[in-house]
């Protein structure tokens, strides 16, 4: 509207007939009231905030210039001291009574001199003054200090005052602190809360003192170090808080209220309270004085009665006047509003029932009609929705030119008659679907529904119905049986079992593949218990359960026993799905069959045994020190790599052809401890040999046992030279996977790491035996003489018993191989050998020393046994008929010298040295003897 525009009445009364202007008018004198009264309120309060800190200030104002009178007075008195060299107790009280300080600055307790001491000038003042009349004078408190202070003047000297003659100030240390601040600044100094000397228990006030510095006249004060050196003591004055505050502030009843605190505001530090409790005021400020250098917080609240004066009823009577114009204004415009309205929905109520009829009818999706009873059903009335399902206007229809039958296919005309036919009979509505045709050509779907309506007499007189266009619905039902079609093909075509279920654990749905899972046909599923076709029932309970609560379940191991008695593991998955209200109306559930992965696991499982098994017979065949050990080490491995297999280890006797059972395992023994090489199919064919249990055309072993025993035969090679063979034996319920191609392969793998392992340890076993032995008689050699006897002597020492050590030596060997020849030669050391083979008894040992020599180590002998024996095996070697090439040879003889342990040595080396000596003591007797150690001579001579 332009500025310059009235209000038009129309607008006005528009406003007027609404009920929010007349809230909106409230609401604009409520805040215009409040408003009102806030500023009101506002401004009486700060003039009254003005007011109090206006009086505050004053006030400590006054406090300030009170200090500052009592420090004026000590500058006097520090002055009295600056004219005179000396200032005697009676000039003090004269100069003091004469300021008259009680009337013109009541509150000050006193005003005195006290004196500052080293501790070496501390005997001699207290004896000066006792000199003057006070013989109790002492300076107290005691204790050990540098440096003292003493209170000599303070008057007046009476009452309170008489307890501070003599105290040392500066030993408490918050006057000292103000002691020591005032000398180094030269200006009066005020100290903190302190307990005054004078208090004598009745009446104790917080007290606090004001010092002045006296300095010697004539001495230099420009620096803090020089006013140290020339201060002769302090005038001071103690003040009792209470007492002095009450005579600058009054006793209370005013406009303020205060306290004083000495520097921050803490219960510790109050000095003064003009009320003895603390009130919530209206008005408070802190205000910090600074007073001879130390800071005081002084709190002023505002008293009851200046609250009391300052108050006012104005702004009250502003809200209160403003509120009950505005509730009387808005009670007028209010009814008002409501009249007009009531007028109004009255004039509203009547046009809208005069539209009824015509809005209902084409706001009705489809088409509404009224029409005759009978077919072709021209209509009375139609509503504009024709022209949108048929292109028609409705003008077409009410001049009879067109009908409502006219317009449905010929095929479906019967039905419809029918149809309107029995509902006006059964005087009930009818619904029917049917088709009309097009305007574009084609068929269109239409759903009609409609119900005669009756006289009074229940004469049938007209039918009222709406038509409306379900072309699409009948297109998306179409598609929607497709689509179900589709799913259904697709779920039917999966493998893998995929289930509906219900909350309560009913199988809603399932595909054909959960019945052969099963192993019931789908149709006995749907309706059954989910649970009930699982080994475990309560774990698939607990399946459908987890995915209500969750919402979905990932990989849930279930496991099914068909009839059969096969055990059928699967992994089920599952969501829920909803209605269309949003509720859960089940879950669908997807099983993966995975009994063949769980089967592959569990043989990975066991190959992966065998594998750490045969690593470790490996390792332990690699590490056994001999074929004994080797065969334990086979025994328990093949048991474990076998567990359902008896089975043995046969090995070849050096170049036999005969095989030997070293070892066996299992629950049954092998038929056969040994067996003939060529009886054994293995090592005829050379590769593994398989015979099943029962009869069979394949040939048996004779060493593998009756027909009912499935056996393995693996043949132990390297190199191509043959060891023996491993043979395995199975019962008929084990045969299948004995002869399994996994099995076959590890019974194969084990008996390459025993054929290695053997001929290993048969190879070192020789060596060893090369290594020890002496190769042209058969004897042990030097090295395992030395080794044996080391051994034996360590034992024997520990159980105590004797050893026999002899040194047996050919006579005249060298002649003999000069007239017959080193091979003669060697014929004779071999007979030697073999008599001493046969010589030997128990734990002897014979070996050849070196050339003709030879030891023979009897172990646990007595001297006269030893003796008998090496005798006896002498004779046997003179007795020797030797023969060489035909032609007979001379006899031989050998000397034999013997030691004993541990008559003749506890080392191997004193044992041989005392042997030998023996030795070339049988020599040097004529040869052919035993002589004993103990006989022989000191000093052998030598001879062969």
């Amino acid at each position: 509207m332009p500025p310059t525009e009235t209000l038009s009445p129309q607008w006005i009364n528009s406003a007027l007939s609404r009920t929010s202007f007349a809230w909106l008018a409230l609401g604009f004198l409520l805040l215009l009231s409040l408003g009102a009264w806030q500023y009101s309120a506002h401004e009486i309060a700060r003039n009254n905030e003005e007011r109090f800190q206006y009086r505050a200030q004053k006030q400590t104002e006054v406090l300030v210039g009170r200090m500052h009178d009592y420090e004026r007075v000590l500058r006097g008195s520090a002055g009295l001291f600056a004219a005179s060299e000396t200032v005697s107790r009676q000039e003090w009280r004269a100069y003091v009574t004469q300021l008259q300080l009680g009337q013109s600055l009541p509150g000050i307790l006193g005003t005195g001199f006290a004196m500052m001491l080293p501790k070496s000038a501390l005997s001699a003042h207290e004896a000066a003054i006792r000199a003057e009349g006070f013989p109790d004078y002492r300076v107290h408190p005691a204790g050990e200090r540098e440096l003292f202070s003493s209170i000599i003047y303070l008057e007046p000297v009476s009452g309170r005052n008489l307890l501070a003659f003599g105290y040392d100030m500066y030993a408490e240390p918050v006057r000292r602190e103000a002691m020591d601040r005032a000398r180094d600044s030269g200006e009066p100094a005020l100290s903190g809360r302190v307990q005054l000397i004078q208090e004598n228990g009745r009446d104790v006030q917080p007290g606090f003192l004001i010092y002045l510095p006296v300095y010697r006249n004539g001495r230099p004060q420009d620096s803090v170090e020089q006013r140290r050196l020339a201060l002769v003591g302090f005038v001071y004055s103690p003040f009792r808080a209470f007492d002095l505050m009450r005579s600058i502030f009054g006793t209370g009843g005013g406009d303020l209220e205060v306290e004083v605190y000495d520097d921050k505001v803490q219960p510790e530090n109050l000095l003064y309270a003009s009320e003895r409790g603390a009130r919530q005021a209206r008005h408070q400020i802190d205000l910090q004085p600074v007073i001879a250098g130390h800071r005081w917080t002084v709190r002023f609240r505002s008293s009851a009665q200046f609250e009391a004066d300052t108050g006012s009823p104005l702004p009250m009577m502003i809200l209160l006047g403003g509120l009950a114009f505005g509730g009387f204004l808005f009670s007028v415009l209010y009814l008002n509003a409501r009249h007009r309205q009531g007028m109004e929905a009255a004039a509203a109520e009547l046009a809208r029932r005069r539209d009824e009829y015509l809005t209902l009818v084409e706001n009705v999706p489809g088409t509404v009609f009224r029409s005759g009873l009978e077919a072709p059903w021209h209509v009375q009335h139609i509503s504009r929705g024709i022209e949108v399902l048929t292109g028609e206007p409705p003008a077409r229809f009410l001049s009879g030119e067109l009908s409502l039958g006219g317009l449905i296919v010929a095929e479906d005309r019967a039905e419809v008659a029918a149809a309107v036919a029995a509902a006006i009979a059964g005087r009930r509505s009818y619904d029917i679907a049917y088709r009309i045709n097009s305007p574009a050509g084609g068929v269109q779907w239409v759903s009609e529904r409609g119900r005669a309506w009756y006289d009074e007499a229940g004469k049938a007189q007209w039918l009222d119905g709406v038509i409306v266009d379900i072309t699409e619905q009948k297109s998306a039902e179409e598609h929607l049986r497709a689509a179900s079609l589709y799913a259904r093909s697709l779920i039917e075509a999966s493998l893998d079992p995929l289930l509906a279920i219900g909350a309560d654990g009913t199988i809603m749905d399932a595909n054909s593949a959960s019945g052969r899972v099963v192993g019931v046909p789908r149709e006995t599923l749907i309706g059954s218990e989910f649970r009930r076709y699982f080994t475990a029932p309560a774990s698939a309970a607990g399946f459908y359960r987890q995915v209500f609560e969750l919402g979905y379940v990932i990989d849930y191991p279930l496991a099914i026993r068909q009839s059969s008695g096969e055990q059928i593991d699967i992994l089920f998955s599952a969501i829920i799905f909803r209605d269309e209200s949003g509720e859960v109306a089940g879950a669908v559930a997807a099983g993966r069959d995975v009994t063949r992965l769980r089967r592959a696991q569990l043989e990975l499982e066991e190959t992966n045994r065998e594998i750490r098994a045969l690593r470790q017979m490996t390792d332990l065949l690699q590490a056994a020190p001999s074929l004994e050990e080797a065969y334990t080490v086979i025994r328990n491995s093949m048991d474990t790599l076998f567990p359902h297999s008896a089975g043995a280890c046969f090995m070849r006797e050096d170049d036999s052809e005969q095989l030997r059972r070293t070892v066996f395992w299992g629950e049954a023994q092998p038929p056969s401890i040994s067996i003939d090489v060529g009886d054994c199919w293995a090592l005829r064919t050379a590769r593994t040999y398989a015979a099943p249990a029962g009869p069979s055309l394949v040939p048996r072993c004779p060493h593998s046992g009756d027909e009912s025993t499935a056996c393995l035969c693996i043949p132990l090679h390297l190199h191509e030279q043959s060891l023996g063979v491993i043979y395995l034996g199975a019962s008929a319920a084990e045969s299948s996977g004995l002869h399994h191609e996994r099995r076959l392969r590890l019974a194969n793998m084990a008996a390459d790491s025993i054929s290695l392992a053997l001929a290993n340890l048969r190879l070192r076993d020789s060596l060893r035996a090369q290594s020890l032995s002496d190769p042209l008689t058969g004897l042990f050699n030097r090295r395992f003489m030395e080794e044996t006897q080391a051994r034996e002597l360590s034992r024997l020492s520990r159980i105590s018993r004797p050893m026999a050590v002899a040194m047996v030596d050919v006579d005249r060997f060298k002649d003999f191989n000069d007239a017959f020849g080193h091979e003669a030669g060697d014929l004779v050391l071999q007979k030697i050998a073999g008599v001493m083979l046969a010589f030997r008894r128990g734990m002897d040992v014979a070996c050849r020393y070196g050339g003709e020599e030879f030891v023979l180590i009897l172990p646990e002998i007595s001297v006269d046994a030893a003796r008998e024996r090496f005798e006896e095996f002498r004779r046997a070697i003179a007795a020797l008929a030797l023969e060489f090439e035909g032609q007979a040879l001379p006899g031989i003889t050998v000397s034999i010298g013997v030691a004993f342990f541990p008559q003749q040595g506890t080392s191997s080396a004193e044992l041989i040295r005392a042997a030998d000596r023996a030795l070339y003591a049988a020599k040097h007797a004529g040869r052919n003897r035993v002589v004993l150690a103990d006989e022989a001579q000191a000093t052998p001579v030598a001879g062969t």
